[in-house]
């Protein structure tokens, strides 16, 4: 998939922000018919004996364009202690036709929303020194794209560099039905100033069906480059940074 997505950031007012992005992309998928199985191979005893009855197409491949389209609504608290996040998203605007037999396969169309809040709880360690950072960030998120649901609610926790965070997610607002864990962890690594950074991060995800046997776990390790502080057009331009000319200062994006 090759994509462009231009975005807008708008000063609703000194302490609002909403910010637009829409995503124009070229997607291409290709698919071995030689590694598929199908049933009409397969001998009850012997297993996979029989050539398929089934006739590949030439082409191997399907092309279509995809458009999605998403906003952020940012807002700060008056003392600046508290910075919430609503945001939404439509994924597969145009259903894209993704049959590979000439036949019609058009692509759901995703919906996500989410909404979550930073609670600064920072301190000022003394007048040389800097300030020992101290945040809490709970949220909720939920995705929708034909029948499959998902809901998932956790917290994230910021302290000196240290990141923390647990996460539950479910199909059903019923906890007995499904359940998945995440558990993170991570360092927040500044390169030459806040503005530029290096994360290193690790997630535990544990899976529980509904018959409550455990799956899994499974492990992930990340690097996370950020460079806030550089601008593609116009040069430098700061972490969220409100237009200028709006005489706003800037809000704070989100270090989770």
């Amino acid at each position: 998939m090759f994509g462009f997505l231009p975005s807008v950031r708008i000063a609703i007012a000194e302490n609002m922000i909403l910010q637009t992005g829409f995503l124009a992309a070229f997607v291409q998928k290709r698919m071995d018919w030689d590694e598929l199985l199908f049933s009409d191979q397969l001998d009850p005893v012997y297993g996979n004996i029989f050539p398929s009855k089934f006739v590949p197409p030439s082409d191997d491949r399907v092309t279509y364009p995809d458009f999605s389209v998403g906003s952020i609504f940012q807002f700060q608290g008056n003392d600046n202690g508290i910075i919430g996040t609503l945001g939404g998203a439509i994924h597969h605007l145009t259903r894209p036709n993704e049959s590979f037999i000439g036949k019609r396969a058009p692509l759901a169309r995703k919906y996500i929303a989410h909404f979550d809040l930073i609670f600064d709880f920072s301190q000022s360690r003394g007048f040389y020194q800097k300030k020992r950072d101290f945040k809490i960030n709970p949220g909720i998120f939920f995705q929708t794209q034909a029948k499959m649901t998902d809901y998932m609610a956790g917290m994230n926790i910021y302290f000196s560099r240290v990141y923390i965070g647990a996460w539950y997610k479910n199909e059903t607002l019923e906890y007995n039905v499904y359940s998945h864990f995440s558990l993170m962890g991570g360092i927040n690594i500044p390169v030459n100033s806040d503005e530029s950074r290096v994360k290193f991060m690790y997630s535990y995800d544990m899976v529980i069906n509904a018959e409550h046997i455990f799956t899994g776990p499974s492990h992930e390790i990340s690097i996370i480059f950020e460079f806030d502080d550089i601008g593609l057009v116009g040069g430098s331009t700061g972490v969220t940074g409100v237009r200028s000319r709006g005489g706003y200062e800037r809000m704070e994006c989100s270090p989770f």
